[in-house]
């Protein structure tokens, strides 16, 4: 696929991107959103968009959300990586970024990344079971920040990161991690199991089926920063 975003971000593994400046992903009208890494069609709910040098879709943090009306089947069952480009309003708890689940049932199996209500920004794969890590610094409010998480399905490691540079706050593995099925949304600033949503902009989310190296992450925090001025 085309490097969406910048030549020197990371396509190898990149199976969903979201990007709001892309033309390609957004045509900047009407309800519907691309995703230019797998071609799936996300059909947007009441967030706005802008044509500004960042690029962005502004959530309201009531019911603004962008389904992709299925998810992306056994994305995190060997390892995955969840990348985005935030910029938080105020005064959020636990409101997703991106996911397919948000508790940890029979139903509610996946994935979703989240910003806590410390400003730490964690990844938590559910199915059964759950698996989990925090950043160790909080987010920036009111400016751009990159989130990565990783997860290596073998090891049950997550790896987080924060503006390009490693960031492991807290961490915990909990029960028994069962089969991934696929029969969750997932859902951009929102997640397939739950109600609540994102509160600030959302510009770019890409999704890996594979667990990238601390260089990759950088890598693509370098392609992208200039546009958000970071």
């Amino acid at each position: 696929m085309a490097a969406h975003g910048g030549t020197d971000l990371v396509t190898d593994g990149l199976e969903f991107c979201l990007d709001a400046f892309d033309t390609d992903s957004y045509s900047g009208a009407g309800s519907t959103a691309k995703d230019v890494g797998g071609g799936l069609s996300g059909t947007i709910t009441g967030a706005t968009h802008s044509d500004g040098a960042d690029g962005a879709f502004t959530f309201d943090g009531s019911d603004d959300n962008i389904d992709f009306g299925t998810n992306l089947g056994k994305l995190p069952e060997n390892g995955y990586s969840v990348c985005a480009w935030i910029y938080p309003d105020s005064g959020m708890s636990d409101k997703p970024i991106v996911g397919t689940a948000h508790s940890a049932n029979s139903d509610d199996v996946g994935f979703h990344m989240r910003v806590r209500s410390n400003y730490k920004i964690r990844l938590i794969t559910l199915c059964g079971g759950y698996d989990y890590r925090d950043t160790s610094s909080a987010i920036s409010t009111s400016s751009w920040n990159h989130v990565c998480g990783t997860y290596n399905a073998s090891s049950r490691t997550t790896n987080m990161y924060l503006n390009g540079s490693s960031n492991q706050g807290s961490n915990s593995n909990n029960g028994s991690i069962g089969t991934f099925n696929n029969t969750r949304t997932i859902k951009v600033g929102g997640t397939g199991g739950s109600s609540n949503v994102w509160d600030g902009k959302i510009a770019i989310v890409q999704l890996y089926n594979r667990v990238l190296s601390a260089t990759e992450v950088s890598k693509n925090f370098n392609a992208q920063r200039g546009r958000f001025g970071v």
